[in-house]
């Protein structure tokens, strides 16, 4: 994907920054690492649930780990998992920590991709003014209601 489709999309669908580290709570760190596993684990949690063939113990055999890291990560035991542990586990699940942790889009975001992949590169800077000029109505209608309802 080329720089034009990511700037247009970028302005057309609201997303988390490439610097977004899932592990980092949004609440706030649990103690002074400032990590937590909530996100990781829920996502691997929906994972073994929804794949028979996926068992903790087996998960932990692939990525080298102890079972009981598994068992702590998925209860919740394990308030600060590593990094290199998340690695692991991807890697034993065929996939990447970034990949793990996207978001997959909805369908609304695969059609817009798959349209500006078809745009030639006016037709994709027009459709980034027109983004633009809809946020820009979008926030004015906003702000003329908010000062309509004082």
């Amino acid at each position: 994907m080329n720089c034009s489709i990511e700037n247009t999309i970028s302005i057309l669908i609201p997303h988390q920054s490439r610097d977004f580290n899932p592990l980092l709570s949004s609440d706030g760190p649990d103690d002074n690492t400032g990590m937590t596993q909530r996100d990781f684990a829920e996502k691997l949690r929906q994972l073994i649930d929804e794949d028979p063939k996926l068992t903790p113990a087996g998960l932990a055999i692939k990525a080298g780990l102890s079972s009981a890291t598994i068992r702590k990560l998925l209860s919740g035991e394990n308030r600060n998992p590593r990094i290199d542990t998340a690695e692991k586990i991807c890697q034993a699940l065929g996939t990447t920590y970034e990949d793990f942790m996207r978001e997959k889009p909805v369908p609304e975001e695969t059609e817009i991709l798959d349209l500006v992949k078809r745009l030639s590169p006016e037709q994709r800077r027009r459709l980034l003014g027109y983004g633009e000029a809809l946020l820009d109505i979008s926030e004015s209608l906003s702000s003329t209601d908010t000062r309509a309802r004082k």
